[in-house]
């Protein structure tokens, strides 16, 4: 073979080991690309399952969730195998298997959040319902004393059985609040690399949202009517029921004098009725003109309901007692009398009162009132959150992550401001009611969040731009992003004086003592 023949076959074989290495570095580059997209896709699956997985009766949506992160280990492991020198890949492959570690591991215990989440669900109205059939029982043997003997062993056993029954569920959801308390201190993912920052955001939002769910349900429920229901025959009013009929006796039946008594002595305790309702008005309108918008709803809840547990405890055996006296006054043997004739009066003018607060009071945190008042706020808040943020003048609910912005007002959250104005500049507006603490929050937040824009667009300035385009008109010179000074917008709230009598009917005052002598 001629040596011009062996250069020939020599130049074909590099030339074809050249050309094959070429093929296989661009099939290498065309995987690589299309793991990393496939990588990031998956990621934002994961954020999208999760959005709103607080509100989901179920774990569907992070087993889908965890499903989509079984897929990405399985792509950074191809990855692996063809990432070459690009840092991205390489990047993805060291830091990724440790992202999706830290997420399983947290999701187990997000998992066991929603398993516990709904358990006190609807708990403190059944001891709502429960309390009020109690309450109806109270009040139909007080009323009926001479036929009450079945009374002293009736009422002892119902009280008993809500008693074994809400001391044993009580007990278990005591036990579910320290469980849920554990699993939420472990509930935790933050990682704001690339893709990651998305599903940290959704992850620690559900997890902050089911902690407030249940803790409202849980407080409803140890701070409303359930406890009186577990304290059984010691109920406060089975035991004021049953003092009452033991002190009752034919004797005093037929006198004036003792009916007009007795009816005094009902009387200062319809008066301490309305007193309980005056005052906790004027705390109810403490806390509207105070409390932080984050905190406001809870606040009012527990003061409404604290409110209609006083006055519960006392309702039964009230309209019991008002049963009994007007039966009283209405026997045949003393009726003509005028002592007699103003019992009557007095006892059909407190029952009207009595009317009046299963409307409103007796209802607590659900006094449609109250409920009226703070959605009210909520509407005025969206109205001008809407206006000022509509259309092309800027963003409503503009998020600035945790790694560009602390809130110190709700720790542990990313940065949400009510609107960012843009033009020639933006401008941070946080929309707040009149109230003390709020107006405080708000202070803190603009600046909070202020910073944090700058912070973002110094950090990474392309995905500011890619996430909110029209920032992109407050930039100068393609160096400096220009951010006024931000704004408080305030809008009324603190209800006045007369507009809180309002949250329930006005309690009259009761009408004057009946006369002793019954003439």
């Amino acid at each position: 073979m001629s040596s011009k023949v062996v250069v020939l076959i020599a130049g074909v074989v590099v030339g074809g080991l050249l050309v094959g290495d070429q093929r296989a570095h661009a099939d290498d580059d065309s995987d690589r690309a299309d793991l990393i997209r496939n990588i990031d896709d998956r990621i934002k699956s994961m954020a999208s399952e999760l959005s709103g997985f607080d509100s989901d009766r179920d774990n569907g949506d992070l087993n889908d969730a965890l499903s989509y992160a079984r897929e990405v280990r399985d792509l950074v492991g191809r990855l692996d195998r063809v990432k070459g020198s690009d840092s991205r890949a390489n990047d993805i492959v060291d830091k990724y298997p440790r992202y999706l570690d830290g997420f399983d591991a947290a999701a187990k215990f997000l998992s066991r959040m929603k398993d516990l989440q709904f358990l006190a669900d609807g708990v403190a109205d059944k001891c709502n319902s429960d309390e009020a059939d109690l309450q109806t029982v109270v009040r139909y043997y007080v009323g009926r004393p001479d036929d009450a003997d079945e009374a002293f062993k009736t009422l002892p056993d119902k009280a008993k059985e809500y008693g074994k029954t809400w001391t044993e569920r009580l007990a278990t959801l005591k036990q579910n609040d320290s469980d849920f308390s554990s699993v939420l201190y472990y509930a935790r993912f933050t990682e704001d690399r690339d893709e990651w920052s998305r599903v940290s955001s959704s992850f620690n939002d559900d997890a902050s949202r089911m902690a407030s769910f249940w803790k409202d349900r849980y407080r409803a429920v140890t701070e409303g009517a359930c406890p009186r229901l577990a304290l059984g025959e010691k109920h406060p009013d089975v035991d004021k029921g049953l003092e009452n009929l033991r002190n009752y006796t034919a004797t005093t039946k037929g006198t004036v004098t003792q009916l007009t008594k007795d009816y005094n002595a009902w009387l200062r305790e319809a008066r301490q009725l309305r007193a309980f309702t005056e005052k906790d008005r004027d705390d109810l309108r403490e806390v509207m003109c105070r409390a932080g918008e984050y905190e406001m709803e809870a606040k009012v809840k527990e003061v409404a309901d604290r409110w209609a547990s006083q006055i519960s405890s006392a309702y039964g055996t009230m309209l019991g007692q008002s049963d009994r006296l007007e039966s009283r006054a209405t026997d045949s043997k003393i009726a003509h009398y005028k002592g007699s004739k103003r019992v009557v009066e007095g006892i059909q003018a407190n029952r009207r009162n009595f009317e009046k607060l299963r409307s409103y009071e007796l209802q607590g945190a659900n006094n449609p009132k109250i409920r009226a008042k703070l959605e009210y706020g909520k509407k005025v808040h969206a109205d001008r959150q809407s206006s000022m943020c509509s259309g092309s003048s800027g963003y409503a609910e503009f998020k600035i992550t945790s790694t560009d912005c602390r809130n110190e007002v709700r720790e542990g959250s990313d940065c949400r401001a009510d609107c960012v104005l843009t033009g020639s500049s933006c401008k941070v507006i946080e929309i707040k009611p009149r109230t003390q603490d709020a107006m405080y929050e708000g202070g803190r937040q603009m600046k909070a969040y202020t910073e944090g824009l700058k912070n973002w667009y110094a950090r990474d300035k392309a995905s500011l731009f890619e996430k909110y385009p029209q920032v992109r008109n407050c930039e100068r010179d393609g160096k400096e992003l220009v951010v006024d000074p931000p704004d408080l917008d305030i809008y009324d709230f603190c209800p006045d004086a007369a507009e809180a009598k309002g949250f329930g009917d006005d309690v009259a005052e009761p009408p004057a003592d009946a006369p002793e002598t019954g003439e």
